[in-house]
């Protein structure tokens, strides 16, 4: 606890030096410029995605352009001035879960093979910040490293796979990445530490660049290249934001509540109620509502204005009173969780009465 890789911390709003904001402007650019280029690869390497009874899409669409995500990303993360284990730490992580999502678009992992390698990553990086020994909870400081660094284990392998799992419409997780993005650096900002706002801003910024590609026709699908790479690049954020202690846990439970709850509450759903819950399925509330006759565009901008109607004005409560940080965030998590028990109950009516 207490790093501060920036050495420099100023309140009020994104504040950054000029370098730092090339560095996010870059990022952007290269990832408009890479994503036709990646998208003519896909389509002469043949990877795409068929449509089928597990799909929410209806015609078949290249996938795979998270690469130049990942590559714009990486890019304006090795230019911020990180010190030096850390960027290797991440940009080495980064590198490793976007090569396990470039050879899975083109082939099968089996899912152990998947999950071994996921947490080894999750180790190493861990173990390059110098683990998680301690947590502010209740107005006290926790000291369990015990407990910590396998929970960082643990949510980073989720935060990975999670993300994946929800990369299923048009639009939706780079759209999340964008909003995350956006809300961490915020976040960040108001806490004081600046570098952490450009790194979100490199994040929001590659999946920028991405997004009018996988929102029109013909579309081009980010693959579990990008989606991975989302849930590690939203999971680093976070570890930056407990290790320099400028945004709590609370906080980022609630920046990335949206995907987390949607994700968490169908696969414990699944695996209270289902046999074989690691299975493919259409079970995510997104996927409930395009099966209700919803266009992709309406679940993204039903997704979007949650961040930006709900999430965003509770954040912005919990970085005004802190000591609230908690029970704004068990609010809004619960209140995402009722909505996710309405729409699979809207959808399980629908369906017996058809």
């Amino acid at each position: 606890m207490g790093v501060d890789p920036a050495g420099d911390r100023r309140h009020g709003g994104i504040v950054l030096p000029v370098e730092w904001w090339l560095s996010v402007l870059l990022v952007l650019v290269l990832s408009v410029v890479l994503v036709p280029l990646v998208r003519l690869y896909a389509l002469r390497a043949g990877l795409v995605d068929h449509p089928g009874p597990r799909r929410s899409h209806h015609e078949v669409t290249p996938r795979g352009g998270g690469l130049a995500i990942v590559l714009a990303a990486g890019l304006g993360l090795y230019l911020l001035p990180l010190p030096g284990v850390w960027k290797i730490g991440f940009l080495g992580a980064l590198a490793a879960i976007a090569v396990l999502g470039f050879v899975e678009d083109h082939r099968s992992i089996p899912v152990m093979l998947r999950l071994v390698f996921q947490m080894l990553v999750a180790l190493v990086l861990v173990a390059c910040l110098g683990g998680i020994s301690a947590l502010p909870l209740a107005g006290d400081t926790v000291f369990a490293p015990w407990l910590w660094n396998p929970l960082a284990l643990i949510g980073l392998v989720w935060m990975i796979n999670l993300h994946n799992f929800m990369d299923g419409s048009d639009g939706l997780a780079a759209t999340q990445g964008v909003s995350c993005g956006l809300l961490f650096a915020f976040a960040f900002a108001w806490t004081g530490f600046p570098l952490g706002s450009a790194m979100a801003l490199c994040v929001a910024a590659g999946y920028l660049g991405f997004l009018p590609w996988n929102l029109s026709r013909p579309g081009f699908f980010m693959g579990d290249v990008g989606s991975m790479s989302l849930g590690l690049l939203l999971g680093m954020l976070v570890l930056t934001g407990i290790l320099t202690d400028s945004v709590p846990v609370w906080t980022s439970i609630l920046v990335t509540s949206v995907f987390v709850v949607d994700a968490t509450a169908t696969l414990l759903y699944r695996m209270f109620t289902r046999g074989q819950w690691y299975t493919p399925h259409r079970e995510h509330a997104y996927q409930r509502l395009i099966e209700l006759g919803w266009s992709h565009g309406r679940v993204c901008l039903l997704y979007a204005g949650t961040n930006w109607l709900i999430v965003a004005p509770a954040l912005l409560l919990s970085l005004a009173w802190p000591e609230w940080g908690p029970v704004l965030a068990l609010i809004t998590v619960l209140l995402l969780v009722l909505s996710w028990f309405v729409v699979q109950g809207v959808t399980k009516r629908t369906s017996i009465v058809n």
